[in-house]
C-alpha cells in the first residue's frame, strides 16, 4: 500500500531519530543509522525510477548509440545491453 507523504513524519529527539507513519512509531535508531538508511534508500530510489523508466532510457540511450554518441544515460548494465540491441535492430530510430 502506498504512503502518501503526509503520512511520514522524522522527529529527533537528542541523538535519537524517530520515524513514524500514520502518527505511530515504526522505527527508532542513532543517527548514523538514519544517516546510512537515508542514504541506501536514496540509492535504491535511484535504481527503482530507472527501471520504471527503463522503456523510455533504452530508447534515449539507443538512439545515442545509433548516433555515435558513447555517453551513456543509464547506470544499470543491463538496460544498456538491450539499448544497444535496439541500436543495432531498430530501424525506426
Amino acid at each position: 500500500m502506498p504512503i502518501k507523504a503526509g503520512a511520514i513524519r522524522i522527529e529527533v529527539e537528542g541523538v535519537l531519530v524517530h520515524l513514524l507513519v500514520d502518527g505511530k512509531l515504526a522505527s527508532t535508531m542513532p543517527w548514523e543509522a538514519a544517516k546510512l538508511v537515508s542514504k541506501l534508500l536514496m540509492e535504491s530510489a535511484v535504481k527503482a525510477e530507472e527501471y520504471a523508466t527503463a522503456h523510455d532510457m533504452i530508447t534515449v540511450q539507443a538512439t545515442l548509440i545509433k548516433a555515435g554518441i558513447t555517453i551513456p544515460v543509464v547506470n544499470d548494465p543491463e538496460i544498456y545491453r538491450e539499448a544497444q540491441k535496439e541500436a543495432r535492430w531498430n530501424k525506426k530510430l
